[in-house]
């Protein structure tokens, strides 16, 4: 079995029991004056309208498995035109036969959804520019993994040229670029030097879904188990940042459901993505009980919002949210 399909069994079997949107409420306000009608979800992937607000997140690519799971995934994409992300393309750059293994679209069907590419940062511009070319996205994930390159026994442990690459790549390509975690979570300190370097678009990509520091470890003789469950939660990475200007944030990590969405996008978060969850459908259901199940997440969402008396995203971000005593505890900390 190779890495990549390693990291789909592992993602699987694993079981998160951290999960910080549990601690945030929002106030309940009794008496709603919207209906379902009203609501209008829409957001945008940089610059590229989505009609929906969340995202499938970047997972595989690469192998024969990978890329079923890929064409599950697209046709769920293309069903309920939601964006999605293909997973790490290091082993299409290394070898162009695997191309079809990522590429299961079709670039000039009209009603394609938004598709984003996925790199690391340890790669080159050149890298990045190929990887346009080659699977012709509207936008370019970047993701920064340094806790799991540590613990991959194939990883990374040289960081020194990532500023640079990411800098180049945000100055030079034609395309979106966000900059996104995987499991780790931002901080505000991390924000900021992304900023300086030119980044205008980041996902935060926190703890509380999958763990890739146990995913890893599993790949391991040698085990840094004393690892798992670092860095910051999704929710934790957007109050660090929620002051933060000039940014647009995306959402990522541990989001199990409807109401994970929803509160992910009253901290700020333009759209959400999800990983696991897609999986598991595509993994455990037919094809039509995976779009069944789509379907009432969409409606759901939008279900909380009448709810919560929010026609748009722009209402959601006002309304009042509470913290439980550990989270205001973190807080009070970081200031």
């Amino acid at each position: 079995m190779n890495r990549k399909d390693d990291h789909l069994v592992y993602a699987l079997k694993q079981e998160n029991k951290i999960n910080d949107f549990d601690r945030v409420r929002f106030v309940h306000h009794s008496i709603p004056s919207i209906g379902i009608e009203d609501v209008d979800f829409g957001t945008y992937i940089g610059k590229h309208k989505s009609n929906v607000p969340i995202y499938i997140n970047a997972m595989t690519g690469g192998s024969k498995k990978a890329k079923e799971i890929n064409q599950l995934l697209y046709q769920l994409a293309l069903s309920f035109d939601i964006p999605f992300a293909l997973g790490s393309f290091s082993n299409g750059l290394k070898d162009i036969k695997l191309l079809d293994t990522y590429m299961v679209y079709n670039n000039d069907d009209e009603n394609r959804p938004i598709i984003m590419a996925n790199i690391g940062a340890d790669k080159t511009l050149e890298d990045a520019k190929k990887t346009i070319e080659l699977l012709g996205v509207d936008v370019l994930q970047v993701h920064i993994n340094a806790p799991q390159e540590m613990v991959m026994p194939e990883g990374e442990r040289d960081f020194t040229s990532w500023s640079d690459h990411i800098k180049q790549m945000v100055l030079e390509l034609d395309v979106d670029v966000i900059v996104k975690e995987v499991g780790f979570g931002m901080s505000k300190e991390t924000v900021e030097k992304l900023k300086k370097l030119g980044v205008k678009m980041i996902d935060v990509g926190g703890r509380g879904g999958t763990d890739f520091v146990h995913i890893e470890n599993q790949r391991r003789t040698y085990k840094m188990d004393y690892l798992e469950n670092y860095g910051l939660s999704t929710v934790e990475s957007l109050l660090e940042i929620k002051d933060i200007s000039n940014i647009r944030v995306y959402a990522s990590g541990g989001v199990r459901h409807a109401f994970d969405v929803v509160k992910s996008l009253a901290l700020g978060a333009e759209a959400v993505g999800l990983s696991r969850f897609f999986l598991e459908l595509v993994s455990t259901k037919t094809l039509e009980e995976a779009k069944r199940t789509t379907k009432e997440l969409l409606l759901e969402i939008k279900e909380i919002m009448v709810l919560l008396n929010a026609k748009s995203l722009t209402d959601l971000r006002h309304k009042d949210l509470v913290y439980d005593l550990e989270l205001m505890n973190y807080l009070s900390q970081r200031k």
